[in-house]
């Protein structure tokens, strides 16, 4: 193996071991739970076309699945066009989404 390809490997070698830290502390050290009596909420709030919905609730959800948090998602449609309205109805069939009108967001908050 040339030299070059000596370093390159281990600078993935590196970067994978990096990589598993992270994701061990991310998995064991840190994890935030809300329990029964503190729940996480990420709010998405919806105006408009809102393209990048879909986006926004897959990235979120990675974040849940990484399980270094456990929250709910709510949606709260602030005047969405009818296309995005749809796309969030079909979002809030997930586990942890929700969708919501801004009256109804404290109750959401509140609910177990």
């Amino acid at each position: 193996m040339s030299a070059f390809g000596a370093v390159i490997v281990c600078i993935l070698s590196g970067l994978g071991l990096a990589s598993l830290i992270w994701s061990l502390v991310g998995a064991f050290l840190l994890p935030v739970k809300g329990g029964e009596s503190c729940r996480v909420h990420m709010v998405a709030d919806a105006k408009g076309d809102c393209g990048q919905l879909q986006n926004l609730v897959r990235s979120m959800e990675w974040i849940l699945d990484l399980g270094i948090i456990d929250f709910d998602i709510i949606i709260v449609d602030n005047g969405m066009e009818q296309q995005s309205l749809q796309s969030a109805r079909i979002l809030a069939n997930k586990e942890n989404v929700s969708l919501c009108v801004p009256q109804q967001l404290q109750d959401k908050l509140t609910e177990q």
